[in-house]
């Protein structure tokens, strides 16, 4: 008899913390309604994970191709800093991506946010207003590679560099149109 009201104690409390998470976890819900440009969008937290010399990402912990492609294309270090192929990235983070090959500039869009960057110029334009940059953008077998630090944080992403391991984790909101 007390094995029994000790069982049934213990799926009461289960039942209790289950429901409480569950209110935690809608309390805290990870998507939340915005709007942009009067149209909704979902926002959602994201984690992007690369590592030097590795054509596989990770997004949410979803292992991916960087460029399914060509699947030879890898972030690389040059004058101290991560590039990254950056379109596979700017996507994930729920931007856009557009190329002017006349210019050879590459304009990522975020939310309200547009970045400009020239290949091989130093200069490059958050919102219209010029930032210098630590390195260039640079083109490696038909690939646009970007300085990720400075793109990731120019739309408000945190940015984290494990030396030990060559790993670059991305953390952020990312905008999605709503269906």
């Amino acid at each position: 008899m007390i094995r029994k009201i000790i069982a049934l104690f213990l799926i009461f409390v289960a039942a209790i913390i289950g429901v409480s998470a569950f209110l935690w976890a809608i309390s805290n819900a990870e998507f939340t309604w915005t709007k942009s440009k009067s149209e909704e969008s979902i926002q959602s937290v994201i984690v992007i994970t690369l590592q030097v010399d590795n054509p596989v990402m990770f997004i949410n912990g979803k292992e991916q191709y960087i460029d399914a492609n060509e699947r030879s294309t890898v972030p690389l270090i040059q004058n101290g800093r991560a590039l990254i192929p950056i379109r596979a990235v700017v996507e994930a983070m729920g931007g856009t991506v557009g190329w002017d090959a006349v210019a050879k500039t590459v304009v990522l869009t975020h939310g309200n946010d547009i970045i400009k960057l020239t290949i091989g110029s130093d200069t490059a334009y958050i919102n219209e207003t010029a930032q210098t940059l630590d390195t260039a953008p640079i083109i490696i077998k038909d690939v646009t590679m970007l300085p990720i630090r400075f793109v990731a944080e120019s739309f408000g992403f945190k940015v984290d560099w494990d030396a030990a391991s060559s790993k670059i984790t991305i953390i952020g909101s990312s905008f999605q149109q709503a269906a």
